[in-house]
Formats: C-alpha cells, sequence, structure tokens
C-alpha cells in the first residue's frame, strides 16, 4: 500500500493491501476534517490528480463540483458528521467529481467512519463507466433496501455468518435484535403508503444515529430492523428500552403527527448457531413481546420454538378445517329480565377435529387473527348464523335476534357490510333479525373507519351492540356518537357485584347511563339466581349465563324455542 504508513490501520486490511490497490473502485481513507492519507490506483485514475498531490494536503470533498456541493450543502454538513466522535452517520450518494481538465464525472460515493478512528473510509464509484458500474448497481440492488437505503436481509446473513465465524474463533457472544412499529398494517389502510414509507424511513434515521461503533443496523423485509451489537446483555437491554421509546416519538407525514409503539425481540448469538435461525429466534422473541401484557421487548426462551411449531401445525389444521366441515355453531340464548323470552341468541364457533377432538376457540381464535385466516372464519361464522336464524323463522314463524361478534380485522378489511348484505339476501334474513357485536378496541383503533362501518350496518337494518362493555379506558369519550343499540356488560363486574359495592355502582351507573342514552343493557356471565334478582333491580334489560342456559346446540336451541 502506497503512501504514509497509517499506524491505525486494522491487521487484517494491511493483509489485503494488494485486493486494496488491485479494486476497480476508487479506496481511500481521510482523517475527521476530510484530509486524504491514503488512496489506491483506481482513485488515482479515477480522480485525475496524481497519488502525491492527493496526499500533500488535499481534502476528498475539493474533488466534489464545488457549484453542486454549495446546492447541497446540508447533506455535505451530514457527510463531514460521519466522523469518529460526531455519531455513527453513513454516507451514500451520488455526486459529481470534477476533475483537473475540467471534466464533470458522475460517481457514487460512499463514507462511513473507522471504528475506533479518528478516520473514515470512503469508495467511489464511477457511474458512467461499463462493467464495473453494472456489477456495482447489482450488489446496490441486491443488497439494500429501497425504501430506508439500509442493508437488506442478504447483507444481514452475510454480516451475521461473518461475526458467527469470529464468535467460533474466539469464543465470545453477540446479540441480534429486530425491532419493528405495531400496527403497520393499520397505519397503511387507513393513512396510505406515502405516510407508511415516512415512518420507515424516519426509524431507520432514528435507529442508525443510536447506533455504536462496531455495531451493524439493516432493514429485514422491507419494515423490520436488525441490529447486530457485542454490548453486554444488560447494557442491551437498557438500550433497547431507550430504542423503543425514541422509535414511539411521533414522526410527522402529511403535516399530521403520527405516533406508533415499537416492539423488539432479542436472540444471543454465539459461534454454535447459523444466521438465519438467529433472525428467527429474535422474531419469536418479538412475537412473544408483542402477545404480552407488559414489556415490549423479550429476550428468546427455548420454549418459543416449540410454541411456533405448535402454532404452525394448528395454523395448517385451520386451514384444512375450513375446507372439510369441521367447524359448526351453537347458540346461548339471552333472555329478557322483565318477560322471561329469550330475546337473543349468541353464535358461538366450535371445531371439532377428528383426531385432536374438541379444540377451544380461545386456543385457535388468536392463531386464526394472527395468521390471517379470521376474516374467511368470521365469513363462515356470519353465513351459517343467517342460514340457521332464516329456517328457524320460517318453521317458526318468530326467531330471536341472531347476534355474531365481529373482529377488528373484518372492520378493517371493509369488506364487512357488503359480505353481510349477501348472507342477508342469500337466506332471506331480515336485517333487524341480525345483531353484530363489537370491542371497543375496534372502534378505538381506527375510530373514522370503524364508525363508517358500524353505521353502514345500521342504515342497512342490522343493530349492533358493544362488548366487554366497562373494561376499557375511553368508552364514554366514543359512546355518545358511537352508532350502537346495546351494551353488553363484562362478566367480572357482574360476578363480583354480590361482594363488592363497587362492582355493583359500576353496573348501576353503566344501565343508567345506557339508558339515557337510548340503549339497551344485556349483562354476561350470570350465573346464580341472586345475582339475577340484582340486575333485575338495577333495571337490566337482558341477561346471558349458564344460571339460565349453556350455549345450545341448535335441536336444543330449537326444542327451547317451541314455546314462543
Amino acid at each position: 500500500m502506497h503512501g504514509p504508513a497509517l499506524p491505525f490501520w486494522p491487521e487484517p486490511i494491511l493483509a489485503l493491501s494488494e485486493a486494496w490497490e488491485a479494486s476497480p473502485f476508487g479506496l481511500f481513507v481521510c482523517d475527521e476534517e476530510g484530509h486524504l492519507l491514503a488512496v489506491n490506483a483506481a482513485y488515482e485514475r479515477l480522480s485525475g490528480y496524481s497519488r502525491e498531490d492527493l496526499l500533500a494536503g488535499m481534502r476528498h470533498t475539493e474533488l466534489l463540483d464545488a457549484a453542486e456541493a454549495q446546492r447541497r450543502n446540508a447533506e455535505l454538513t451530514l457527510l463531514h458528521r460521519a466522523g469518529a466522535g460526531m455519531g455513527q452517520h453513513r454516507h451514500d450518494a451520488s455526486w459529481h467529481y470534477r476533475r483537473p481538465d475540467g471534466e464533470r464525472l458522475a460517481v457514487r460515493l460512499g463514507l462511513a467512519p473507522v471504528p475506533g478512528r479518528q478516520a473514515l473510509a470512503g469508495a467511489v464509484i464511477d457511474l458512467q463507466a461499463g462493467p464495473p458500474r453494472n456489477y456495482a448497481q447489482l450488489w446496490y440492488v441486491s443488497h439494500h433496501d429501497a425504501r430506508t437505503r439500509l442493508p437488506n436481509r442478504a447483507w444481514a446473513l452475510e454480516r451475521l455468518a461473518l461475526r458467527i465465524q469470529r464468535a467460533r474463533l474466539s469464543d465470545d457472544t453477540f446479540s441480534v435484535i429486530v425491532v419493528e412499529a405495531d400496527n403497520l398494517e393499520r397505519l397503511r389502510s387507513s393513512l396510505g403508503n406515502t405516510v407508511l414509507e415516512r415512518v420507515l424511513q424516519v426509524m431507520a434515521a432514528r435507529l442508525r444515529g443510536a447506533l455504536r461503533a462496531g455495531e451493524s443496523l439493516a432493514c429485514l423485509d422491507g419494515t423490520r430492523f436488525l441490529v447486530l451489537t457485542d454490548a453486554s446483555r444488560p447494557e442491551v437491554e437498557g438500550r433497547v428500552v431507550q430504542w423503543l421509546d425514541m422509535l414511539a416519538q411521533p414522526v410527522v407525514a402529511l403535516d399530521r403527527p403520527v405516533r406508533l409503539g415499537a416492539s423488539a425481540g432479542l436472540a444471543p448469538g454465539d459461534g454454535a448457531t447459523d444466521a438465519d435461525s438467529l433472525i428467527r429466534r429474535a422474531d419469536l422473541a418479538l412475537d412473544a413481546a408483542r402477545a404480552g401484557e407488559s414489556a415490549n421487548w423479550r429476550w428468546f426462551e427455548r420454549g418459543m420454538q416449540a410454541e411456533a411449531v405448535g402454532e404452525l401445525e394448528l395454523e395448517q389444521l385451520l386451514r384444512e378445517a375450513l375446507h372439510q366441515d369441521q367447524f359448526h355453531l351453537v347458540f346461548q340464548p339471552q333472555v329478557n329480565l322483565a318477560s322471561g323470552e329469550i330475546a337473543l341468541m349468541e353464535s358461538l364457533l366450535r371445531w371439532r377435529h377428528p383426531v385432536r377432538g374438541l379444540i377451544s376457540a380461545a386456543e385457535f381464535i388468536p392463531v386464526a387473527e394472527r395468521c390471517g385466516l379470521i376474516v374467511a372464519l368470521g365469513a363462515w361464522v356470519m353465513d351459517q348464523a343467517c342460514k340457521e336464524a332464516a329456517r328457524l323463522l320460517r318453521k317458526l314463524g318468530r326467531v330471536p335476534v341472531v347476534t355474531v361478534n365481529v373482529s377488528p380485522p373484518q372492520i378493517q378489511s371493509g369488506l364487512l357490510v357488503p359480505m353481510i348484505q349477501r348472507c342477508l339476501a342469500a337466506h332471506g334474513l331480515p336485517a333487524h333479525c341480525l345483531e353484530v357485536e363489537v370491542t371497543e378496541g375496534v372502534v378505538l383503533g381506527d375510530t373514522e373507519a370503524a364508525m363508517a362501518t358500524l353505521g353502514g350496518l345500521r342504515e342497512m337494518g342490522v343493530k349492533v351492540a358493544l362488548d366487554d362493555f366497562g373494561t376499557g379506558y375511553s368508552s364514554l369519550a366514543y359512546l355518545t356518537r358511537m352508532p350502537v343499540d346495546r351494551l353488553k356488560v363484562d362478566r367480572a363486574f357482574v360476578q363480583a357485584m354480590l361482594q363488592d359495592d363497587r362492582s355493583r355502582a359500576v353496573v348501576g351507573a353503566i344501565i343508567a347511563m345506557a339508558h339515557a342514552l337510548g340503549l339497551r343493557v344485556t349483562a354476561e356471565g350470570v350465573e346464580t339466581q341472586a345475582q339475577a334478582d340484582a340486575l333485575r333491580a338495577l333495571d337490566c334489560d337482558e341477561i346471558q349465563g349458564y344460571w339460565f342456559s349453556r350455549p345450545l346446540a341448535v335441536p336444543a336451541l330449537e326444542a327451547a324455542l317451541v314455546p314462543l
């Protein structure tokens, strides 16, 4: 390697001095003020200056076209900040060099700090060259994310493989961290791709600015970010908490602040695990963090792998069940306290697998939501509920209102209203015989879209009930303008009301408030005569629970309705 000796030059690079000199791309090292300290032959040819002139105190920025540098002053300032002690900024952009003969040359300039040194390493590619240009562009496109301009999964796998190899030789450890913003699909559907891209770009910039020397950042699959660090486990945990707080700060997009939370999965790395497995472990930890109720980050644990395998098996069984008629409905009556009649019947999904037997809805519904099957499953439930209600109406001449639970993804899909219209028309069920039940979270997640969907249902004549009322924190703020007909009081209040005066007061307040707003009230989880009497004294409209009836199969339900 020609030029002045560099005492800080890493030994591995010194061993590759012949490759440095033979590289077809211009390579250089400069100090934090931009003074060139070493260049290779390709840089000498590309710049048009001799090596002696370049190393005689010339700054690499002096080669940039002066007029362009003036126009892009802000970008040039960030380029200068890439030095040690000024953050971990990396620069990668197209510029123009001005050669000694006046020729203006289009180049790609990359610049990054040398870890732990007061120096920067740079690479310059002549964009007007032939084969080298094509190779460089192909490598860049194949190793970088177009939206954030960060290295991509392919690059991350290569970098991880090198770090694993180093760990095998030195017997040290490192950590892989995968970070992703929460509710990105909701953001995309409500505000569009432009806002989504802006949020991801800001997240990338914030994480890049938080890196330390020797750490790496990549963008996986467009929305998830990977950080590779050698920091100790306690230090990693503290920094992850800081990152998530930083990412939760609002992002201004389309002149409006957008605030998203973020979650992180952490996986310890060593020389015994391959790169793909490490990323998969961090992803599993990320999923566990989102499913948890406390911290929004988790370390990978061995049990997560078994859970993931079990969930994948259950997902495959769910897909088969949809096509093999393994599902059926049962109906739980809701009784009018004043008359004793069955006023409504809630449709509940049951799954009987030919080998596993009856599988709990609490087990398979969350899996259906995570794997995207909940919309198809919800459509099946709606169709079957309308079909059975219409059959009972034709046979008995009268039928209680059939209620169907609707999930957040069904409302977010924008397809709920036309799907219900098709079900009602296909089975000849009047709209007033159907009620949909939604949870408070459906409304709070995307208020305007939810309001529009629920309003569309009511315009059709379909009733709307708000389920699990009293467990949320913003119900009252939305209740006055929500298009609902009925509130269902959560079973936790009902079951505690006889022993806890506060719970009884809450139930009474909910009933009085709902009646003042013209809404009916149904109490869930009624299991004793005493609870039913207490609710009657509070003027509750309907009750639902084991005291009156467990969920019934269709023949048993029909028998219960005959006295009507």
